[in-house]
């Protein structure tokens, strides 16, 4: 969740607003696994 009250509309849309969107789970998902192995990726602009 990014810390705001999500907007209503199509499902997709809302999951993306959350970062619960495929494209952001697997970006929360390396980053976690990165972190653990202590490597450091360059941040997309969603996380910045």
């Amino acid at each position: 969740m990014r810390g705001h009250y999500l907007g209503s509309g199509p499902g997709e849309m809302v999951l993306t607003e959350a970062g619960l969107d495929g494209e952001s789970q697997a970006a929360a998902i390396l980053s976690h696994l990165d972190a653990h192995a202590g490597i450091s990726r360059p941040r997309t602009k969603e996380e910045s």
